[in-house]
Order: C-alpha cells, then sequence, then structure tokens
C-alpha cells in the first residue's frame, strides 16, 4: 500500500498551548492511502493526494479538529478508529466486574455510598465515551464541548456531594493527613467535594498526554489506596481499588510508549471519577493531592499558564503546558518524562503513608 507524508500544522495563537497532543507545533507524519481526511481539514493539510471520496481503512483513522478562535486546526492520529471502545474493554469493564464478582464471594459488604462511587463512575465514563464516539464514528470535530462536558460533570459531583453530606450516615467529616483526626467541614462539605470531584476528574484528563502516563500513575496512586482500603477496614473500597489496580496495569501492557491502544476521555474521565469518588466515601480524599501530586502539578501548570500568558500579554510560563510537554521541550525523551513521573507518584506515596 502507498504511503503519503503530510505536514501537521497547529497554527496557534501566539502563546497557545493545545493541550490534547504531544507534536510540535509543525510535525511531520505519514499514513497509508485509503485514509479519508475531512473536507475541513484539507486546507491545513498539504500534500493531499487522497480525496473525500477514498475509502476508510478499518485500522487506521485520521481526525481532524478544528476550533472556531484560539487553534485554527490539529491533527491527531489514533492507529486504531475504535480506540475508545478498547479501552472501555480494558480498563472499565474489569472495575466493574471484578468488583461485583469479589464483592459477591466475600458475602457482599456493599454500602449506598458504594454504590453511590460506581454510579459516578459510570457516569463519568459516559461523558468521556459519548465525547470520544462523536470525535471518532460521528467525526464531530469537537465532540462535546468544553461547556458541554464540564456542565454535566458539575451535576454529576454536586449529586454526589449533596448525598454524601446530606443524605449519607457518613457525616461531613474529613480525614486530615498528619493530624490523623476527622474534621468536620459542616456547610463547607459539599462545595469542596464538588471541588475536589471535579479538580481530580479533569487533572487525570490533562494527565494522559503521553504514553502510559495517566494509566501508570493511576496504577500507584491504586495501589496505595488498597493499602489504605485495607488498613482503615473499608473492605468494599479495597475492592474497587483492587480492581482499577489491575485494570490500569492489564492496560498499560497496551498503553505502554508506543501504544496500541488510546485511554481516550472515557478512560480518563472514568478513572479520575473512580479514585476520587472512593476516596472521598473513605473519608480520605485530602490524601488525593499528596499522592496525585502530578495530577496536581499537571493541572496548575495549565492554570498558571493560562493565567500568565494573560497578565504578561503574550509571555509563557512554560514552554508548553500540561507541563509532562514542557519537560520535552527542553529535550527529555518522552520515556523519560514518564518513568519520571512515575517515580514522584512513588515517592509522593511512599511519603504519605508515614503520615497514617
Amino acid at each position: 500500500m502507498a504511503s503519503y507524508t503530510a505536514t501537521v500544522d497547529w497554527a496557534l495563537q501566539p502563546g497557545e498551548d493545545f493541550i490534547a497532543g504531544k507534536y510540535s507545533r509543525k510535525h511531520t507524519v505519514s499514513f497509508d492511502a485509503g485514509i479519508t481526511v475531512p473536507a475541513s481539514a484539507s486546507p491545513h493539510v498539504v500534500p493531499a493526494p487522497w480525496s473525500a471520496a477514498d475509502a476508510i481503512d478499518p485500522e487506521e483513522m485520521l481526525v481532524a479538529a478544528i476550533s472556531n478562535c484560539h487553534m485554527l486546526s490539529f491533527l491527531y492520529i489514533a492507529s486504531k478508529a475504535g480506540f475508545a471502545f478498547m479501552d472501555f474493554i480494558y480498563n472499565l469493564s474489569p472495575v466493574i466486574i471484578i468488583t461485583m464478582i469479589v464483592a459477591g464471594i466475600a458475602g457482599g459488604g456493599w454500602t449506598p455510598e458504594t454504590f453511590a462511587a460506581l454510579l459516578g463512575f459510570l457516569l463519568f465514563a459516559a461523558i468521556g465515551f459519548v465525547d470520544d464516539y462523536l470525535k471518532v464514528v460521528k467525526r464531530h470535530n469537537l465532540g462535546l464541548l468544553a461547556w458541554q462536558k464540564f456542565s454535566m460533570q458539575f451535576v454529576i459531583a454536586l449529586g454526589f456531594a449533596v448525598y454524601m453530606g446530606i443524605f449519607s450516615q457518613a457525616g461531613t467529616g474529613v480525614f486530615v493527613p498528619f493530624l490523623n483526626e476527622t474534621m468536620d467541614f459542616g456547610v463547607w462539605y459539599v462545595p469542596f467535594i464538588v471541588f475536589t470531584i471535579l479538580a481530580m476528574v479533569n487533572a487525570i484528563n490533562l494527565t494522559d498526554g503521553l504514553d502510559g502516563l495517566a494509566s501508570g500513575v493511576t496504577a500507584i496512586v491504586a495501589m496505595f489506596f488498597v493499602f489504605l482500603a485495607f488498613r482503615t477496614g473499608n473492605e468494599p473500597e479495597t475492592m474497587i481499588y483492587v480492581a482499577v489496580l489491575g485494570a490500569c496495569l492489564g492496560f498499560l501492557v497496551f498503553n505502554r510508549y508506543p501504544a496500541k491502544v488510546f485511554m481516550g476521555d472515557t478512560g480518563s474521565l472514568a478513572l479520575g471519577g473512580v479514585v476520587a469518588l472512593t476516596a472521598i466515601v473513605m473519608k480520605m480524599e485530602l490524601f488525593l493531592p499528596i499522592v496525585g501530586f502530578i495530577y496536581v502539578m499537571e493541572a496548575l501548570s495549565v492554570v498558571l499558564q493560562v493565567g500568565y500568558f494573560k497578565a504578561t500579554h503574550g509571555k509563557r510560563l512554560f514552554r508548553m503546558a500540561p507541563i509532562h510537554h514542557h519537560f520535552e521541550k527542553t529535550g527529555m525523551r518522552e520515556t523519560t518524562v514518564v518513568m519520571a513521573f512515575w517515580l514522584v507518584t512513588l515517592i509522593c506515596c511512599l511519603g504519605a503513608l508515614f503520615t497514617i
């Protein structure tokens, strides 16, 4: 099959970064014949030896997205057209199936709070699934708009926070590391939980930018919470985190560099949801920014980049955001960045053990 090359031009405004890719501003990529390029992308792809009438090779797909303001175009390449659905098989299904089987063998132990956490996990996965489905299958370039995704996330987070703070018997107390005591957040509990959920879900989504990064970091975080849940006697939550750990490790086999399958929003939003919601059920949510320091750093780098850019009228604080791309821009190899972030997460988890 003949092969062609094309130049990817992100066409960003000065000082602007595009988060969801790992290519430089201009990057040459190769495609096999038989790929249809959407008409909206053709002005930004040169040369284009194919036409809209060409057949789609089911093994490969070129997804082009056009933004109406800051980013004119970018090209996102997936080695498999069905990567979002592969993620559901490898990354999400085991969490549900294994947890239900183990819980049944163990004689139950389910609580309404545990069920609420798993329901929230499924709802966040559904948001990501719809977004991936629109992009990959329906070829709607932008998928769900940012305000649509955030609005749905906010509704889920608010519903869970209200349930935990008002209707659940768990109360509004939160375990505080270092102090080793529970603090009652009172009326501030609901907004605190909403912020925690939204921050964690979107931080993991931002972390999913390099092969094996989000899945590897989350596997280490899940390992910590397995130990914490077991030590504190939270059996259902232990089962959930064991399932998350196994799912991440299994997915990492295919997602490590060079990745054969990709997480997509289906996986990243779901992982953020299940990690955050289950920690909240355990009253251990303040451990999240400690063991999830990489998540915090990724999200904070984006906030600082945007804020600094606006405050200085076009200057950049980092070469690129999220921060894993900044390290790539300094010359570090992708695999080196990923391994370094894994190591930092492991150190943070070991440090958190001494606060218990």
